[in-house]
């Protein structure tokens, strides 16, 4: 008797959850994508564009909420104790696992704590010198790195950015060291190294590709598994020697904990449906990333993979705590 009345129970609460999944979403309730950083940026550009389109095959509106702070942290740990019923979700960025592997103050879990919908897009790293540097290629650079005594310089958007820990785990791979010179952004990286500060500096295509088109840098590499569509002519880090290099950053969309897996999937579905539209990658794309929608698990595994990549790498370096 025992049994049948937890079997029992069991069954009411899978239907009701079934039953709560297939209201998703309340008729005349917002769905809210609540992000981090400020308005203008990449996290409120991606959330607005996909929200548009999202809302209307969802039939509801899609309200974006920036919520500034700690790095993005703040918009984070609000949806973590938001309701997991898909009304509020949020625009992750690529320092959600910088933060997850950095950080002992973030008061969430940056990976169980949330049910993770999919990815939205990559934005590779490109490695850039000045254009008379002596760098023609990856090879070269790596030459550089192991006969100069002094240590190869490279500038980055500060300690404990992807683009700092990037330049960690290539030198890692690379088996010798390499000087990192932080600065406040990555204009001021781009900056410091045309002014002969550095040697080299790690960023987005957002920066490298002005500036290529400027004539006043060289693009030695992407770190991608795979080209970027818009230079195709730069090879990845991974064809120039360092076998199985892969490092981006990212756009990912999540909701709290305990969502309902029917509304998860419903959510990627809808996601997916927008990230399709011609008139949605042609804006997205704009941004200089890829748009890679990926399953729920897929998400998760490569934040908790990243997190723990990021605090080996850390620690090897003695990267402190933030």
């Amino acid at each position: 008797m025992r049994m049948w009345r937890l079997a029992a129970a069991g069954v009411c609460l899978a239907a009701a959850g079934i039953a709560h999944a297939s209201d998703f979403p309340q008729p005349g309730q917002a769905v809210r994508i609540v992000h981090g950083y400020a308005a203008g940026g990449n996290a409120d550009i991606i959330s607005r564009v996909v929200g548009q389109e999202m809302s209307r095959n969802l039939g509801v509106p899609v309200v974006i909420e920036p919520r500034t702070g700690a790095g993005g942290n703040i918009a984070s740990q609000a949806v973590a104790k938001a309701a997991p019923d898909g009304h509020t979700l949020v625009m992750l960025m690529g320092g959600h696992s910088v933060a997850g592997a950095l950080s002992d103050k973030l008061g969430f879990d940056p990976v169980n704590d949330f049910s993770m919908i999919s990815t939205v897009m990559d934005f590779p790293f490109f490695i850039m010198v000045k254009r008379d540097a002596p760098y023609r290629n990856m090879g070269d650079l790596l030459q550089a790195m192991k006969r100069r005594s002094g240590g190869v310089t490279y500038g980055s958007a500060g300690v404990g950015t992807t683009q700092h820990l990037t330049g960690e785990l290539l030198a890692a791979q690379a088996g010798v060291p390499l000087l990192h010179v932080p600065y406040r952004g990555g204009a001021a990286a781009l900056t410091g190294m045309l002014g002969a500060e550095v040697d080299f500096v790690i960023d987005t295509a957002t920066v490298a590709v002005p500036q290529l088109k400027a004539g006043t840098i060289r693009v030695l590499a992407v770190s991608s598994r795979e080209r970027w569509g818009g230079l195709k002519d730069v090879p990845t880090l991974d064809e120039s020697g360092f076998t199985g290099f892969d490092v981006s950053s990212w756009a990912g969309l999540a909701a709290p904990a305990r969502t309902p897996a029917a509304v998860v999937d419903r959510l990627n579905a809808e996601l997916r449906k927008a990230l399709a539209a011609p008139e949605v990658q042609s804006r997205l794309e704009q941004m200089g990333g890829a748009i890679a929608p990926s399953s729920p698990d897929a998400m998760k595994r490569r934040i908790a993979g990243e997190i723990d990549r990021y605090l080996a790498v850390a620690r090897d370096k003695n990267i402190p705590r933030l």
